[in-house]
């Protein structure tokens, strides 16, 4: 029904500003770290549309419509036909430190490691790998999110993978660089929707809008 309302519009040549909201999922550290402080420029051009942010680590489901658009980590493998995706940015990571650490130095700290369900997140991998490349020891505390994983970085004198692209900004962290022989640490970002949202103007709006914003990378 919205679909055909806007090629009404258009064919009567209304030009109606967009309202209502749209409902975006993405893990806790896209939409903390990197999509919610960028916003406002989309916002400030829409006055009348919504924007509701909804964290989530499972993947809610575009094909149940539990959201209108999602960010995910890695090639997605859900919905099939019924979902549209697209790579929109590729994450880069790289080894980080707090700055001030109760006087170790960055070699002698620990590595931040991620408990073992959640060890087949890239991340993790890098760093284990890290681990036995520089004969690290592992950290006492666990990780399972990189949300989780950047505070703890901030708190406590360890090593840890973090998205350079909100590290790197952050006065808190010192850059490491990792052994010559490790490989690239990156991530690929997609974006999906289910494809009865094509045509609706206000979801073309904000994905029009996340494909060209730069934010990602």
């Amino acid at each position: 029904m919205e679909q055909h309302a806007n090629a009404a519009d258009a064919l009567i040549g209304q030009d109606n500003p967009l309202s209502g909201t749209v409902r975006l999922t993405a893990v806790p550290f896209l939409l903390n770290r990197l999509l919610a402080p960028s916003l406002t420029k989309f916002t400030n051009r829409h006055p009348g549309l919504n924007i509701s942010l909804m964290p989530d680590s499972q993947n809610l489901s575009l094909t149940r419509r539990e959201v209108d658009v999602a960010l995910r980590f890695g090639e997605p493998h859900e919905g099939g036909s019924a979902v549209i995706a697209q790579k929109i940015g590729r994450i880069t990571f790289t080894m980080f430190t707090a700055k001030d650490a109760m006087g170790l130095a960055p070699e002698d700290r620990p590595w931040l490691i991620y408990d073992p369900v959640a060890a087949h997140l890239p991340q993790a991998v890098w760093t284990e790998t890290l681990v036995h490349q520089t004969n690290g020891r592992r950290s006492q505390l666990l990780m399972h999110d990189l949300e989780t994983a950047y505070e703890a970085a901030l708190a406590i004198p360890v090593r840890a993978i973090l998205p350079v692209a909100v590290a790197r900004q952050d006065s808190r962290l010192i850059e490491l660089r990792p052994p010559p022989e490790m490989a690239e640490m990156a991530r690929d970002l997609w974006l999906l929707r289910h494809t009865d949202m094509r045509g609706i103007e206000r979801v073309d709006a904000i994905i029009n809008w996340l494909v060209e914003t730069d934010v990602f990378g």
